[in-house]
C-alpha cells in the first residue's frame, strides 16, 4: 500500500527514509531539511514505513511524499527496501529519519551518480542534545568541514546506510539490504556491490549530520549482540577473516547464525556435548573471539570449559 499522489512523473532521484514508530517526532526534521536543498533536480521522497501508522498530515508539505507500507517485517532494510521498489528516479540516495541532510545533499550525490554507480558521502556524528541539530532546522547549516574518509571494513570501503547514493539497477541487481542483518546491513550491501567490481565514490559535499544517542548498558549490550552475530555471518557469506579451526569454533558459528534466525535450541544440546560454552558468542565481536581463542585449542572439545 502507497499513500500519496500517485502519478506517472519521473524523477531525477528517489530519496528512501526508512522510519519506525519510535522516530514518527523526529522525522519532521529530516523532511525541512529535503524541503531545503539547494538543487534544480526533481526528486521524490519514499518513506518505508515500519511502524504502520504514518500518515501524510503529520509531515511538512512542499515536497512529492508517499509513504510505503513497510510493516510486514520488522527492521530498517525491510523498510528500505520495500520504499525503493516504489522508486521512479534513477538515483536512490538513503538517508535516515532522526538525522539531517546538508543543503547540497541530493544534488552532490546525483552529481556523482551520473559517472559512478554507487556513493557514500560525508557524516558528521553529533548528540542528541547539540545545538547544531536546532540551527539546521532553521536553516543555517554549520560551515565546519566534515570528515570525508569512509568507513572501512575488513579493509572495504563501506557506504553508511545513512548517507548513500546507488543506481537503482545496481541495487536491485544485487537484491537490495539482506533483513538477516539487524546491524551492519551497509556492510553487507557494500560486499555484496564490491562482488559486481564496484566500490563506493567519495562525495565530500553530500554532507549529514547524524545522531548520536545515550544508550544504557542493556542497550548497549543488545547492540553488541547484534554486531557479534552480524560479524559472523559476513565472515560466512563474503568469506573474509580468520577460517573456521576445528569442530567447536564450527558449531560456535553455526550457533551464531541459528541464533540470527531464531532457531538457537536445534543446536545448543549439540554445541554443549562439545563441551562449547555458547553464552560467549552472542556478545560483542570482543566476546567472540576471547571464547574462540579459550576453546579453540588442541583437545579443547574433549575437556569442560573454563567457567
Amino acid at each position: 500500500m502507497v499513500s500519496g499522489k500517485m502519478t506517472p512523473e519521473r524523477f531525477d532521484a528517489s530519496v528512501v527514509v526508512a522510519v519506525a514508530a519510535r522516530d514518527y517526532g523526529v522525522l519532521r526534521r529530516q523532511i525541512v531539511a529535503l524541503q531545503r536543498q539547494r538543487t534544480a533536480l526533481h526528486f521524490e521522497v519514499l518513506i518505508g514505513d515500519n511502524g504502520g501508522s504514518l500518515e501524510l498530515a503529520q509531515l511538512p508539505s512542499g515536497l512529492p511524499v508517499r509513504i510505503v507500507a513497510a510493516s510486514g517485517v520488522g527492521g530498517a532494510s525491510y523498510a528500505r527496501n520495500r520504499a525503493a521498489e516504489q522508486a521512479a528516479g534513477n538515483s536512490l540516495l538513503f538517508c535516515d529519519a532522526d538525522d539531517v541532510v546538508g543543503p547540497d545533499w541530493v544534488e552532490a550525490h546525483v552529481a556523482a551518480l551520473r559517472t559512478r554507480p554507487f556513493t557514500a558521502g560525508s557524516s558528521l556524528g553529533v548528540k542528541s542534545s547539540d545545538d547544531r541539530l536546532e540551527r539546521a532546522e532553521a536553516g543555517s547549516w554549520p560551515e565546519e568541514r566534515f570528515p570525508s574518509k569512509l568507513i572501512r571494513h575488513e579493509g572495504v570501503d563501506v557506504a553508511p546506510t545513512n548517507n548513500m547514493g546507488i543506481r537503482r539497477e545496481l541495487f536491485r541487481d544485487v537484491g537490495g539490504f539482506s533483513s538477516d542483518y539487524r546491524r551492519m546491513q551497509d556492510v553487507a550491501l557494500s560486499l555484496a556491490v564490491r562482488r559486481r567490481g564496484v566500490t563506493p565514490a567519495p562525495v565530500p559535499d553530500a554532507t549529514v549530520m547524524y545522531v548520536q544517542y545515550d544508550r544504557g548498558p542493556l542497550a548497549q549490550r543488545g547492540i553488541r549482540r547484534q554486531i557479534g552475530i552480524a560479524r559472523v555471518l559476513l565472515s560466512d557469506e563474503f568469506g573474509y577473516g580468520p577460517s573456521p579451526a576445528g569442530v567447536l569454533l564450527r558449531a560456535h558459528i553455526r550457533l551464531a547464525r541459528t541464533l540470527a534466525r531464531g532457531r538457537a535450541d536445534r543446536i545448543k544440546g549439540e554445541l554443549a556435548e562439545l563441551g562449547g560454552c555458547w553464552h560467549g558468542v552472542i556478545g560483542g565481536n570482543g566476546t567472540l573471539r576471547r571464547v574462540f581463542r579459550r576453546t579453540v585449542t588442541p583437545g579443547a572439545h574433549d575437556r569442560t570449559p573454563e567457567r
